[in-house]
């Protein structure tokens, strides 16, 4: 019984330690497309820093809902 439940401590461990990681790779993409797009837009540096603020607004609102969802075990 000990020993399983060391298996599934190990098993839980990876599977967060994978998590980690892929939340790390998605962040990077959408920190490129983000820039990508901004760039695309040829926006002014007043336009640009106005959808920096914007989009710092609505990742932090995304985390938040996602640290909900953690908590609650589904989608909030």
């Amino acid at each position: 019984m000990n020993r399983r439940l060391a298996q599934l401590g190990r098993l839980e461990e990876r599977a967060a330690e994978r998590e980690e990681k892929l939340a790390e790779r998605v962040a990077t993409v959408m920190v490129k497309v983000l820039r990508g797009v901004l760039d695309d837009l040829q926006l002014t540096e007043e336009q640009r820093e106005l959808a920096k603020a914007a989009t710092s607004r609505h990742l932090r609102l995304m985390a938040a809902e996602l640290r909900a969802e953690g908590k609650s075990g589904g989608p909030a």
